[in-house]
């Protein structure tokens, strides 16, 4: 209820003549019978409004208990998921070594008996060979690495 409601119960004035006993008495009783309701009135407010407040505390608690528990599965998935990340980037500087390691073995092949690549293109030929077998090798690296990557994030999922 409102809290002005007994506002009035506080503000009475006595309306009868103070030497007439019997009506003092009558309306002092009327006055307190009032009084003692807006008490029983406040004291059931104060008790509903404790029993919600216990209720609704209830609720939320296991709400920030189960939004606790979200929270924690969420940060789990997103720490295995940097470390995917973290293990792919890995892959990949591993081909891009691998790859470099690669052609510069190529360019520090001797060429035989000391010909250029304008005077023997069968060695050149070989070299594309070579560089082309290079690249269908670091292709199925790269392949198999996204395939491990796609496996773990569907076993995250």
């Amino acid at each position: 209820g409102d809290p002005d409601e007994a506002l009035p119960l506080l503000r009475a004035r006595s309306a009868v003549s103070k030497f007439d006993f019997k009506g003092r008495i009558a309306e002092l009783s009327d006055q307190n019978r009032q009084l003692r309701a807006a008490l029983a009135s406040k004291r059931e407010g104060h008790r509903s409004l404790a029993e919600t407040l216990g209720h609704l505390q209830a609720e939320l608690n296991w709400k920030l208990r189960s939004n606790t528990a979200e929270v924690q599965t969420a940060r789990a998935q997103i720490d295995d998921r940097s470390k995917i990340a973290e293990m792919l980037q890995e892959a990949v500087r591993a081909v891009w070594r691998e790859e470099a390691a690669c052609a510069e073995q190529l360019l520090r092949t001797p060429q035989k008996g000391g010909l250029g690549l304008a005077e023997a293109p069968f060695e050149a030929s070989e070299q594309v060979a070579a560089l082309k077998q290079c690249c269908a090798a670091e292709a199925s690296r790269a392949a198999s690495a996204e395939a491990l990557c796609r496996e773990r994030e569907h076993e995250l999922a």
